[in-house]
């Protein structure tokens, strides 16, 4: 389980991850939690950060 710290409320982010093909869940007040199988590959790895890269830059562009 992984934790990303977001600078905005954790469901905009949740939201824009399903936008781009990405599931996070909601944690705490400023986190979202990734649960990558254990068996993901660095392919798929690479893939979930290019998706988070735009699940990101959608909140920031509506954030501005």
């Amino acid at each position: 389980m992984l934790g990303l710290k977001c600078m905005v409320a954790p469901i905009e982010v949740v939201n824009a991850g399903y936008d781009s093909d990405v599931i996070t869940v909601p944690a705490a007040d400023n986190v979202v939690r990734l649960l990558p199988p254990l068996n993901i590959s660095e392919d798929e790895i690479a893939e979930a950060v290019n998706r988070l890269d735009a699940a990101a830059t959608a909140v920031a562009k509506a954030a501005a």
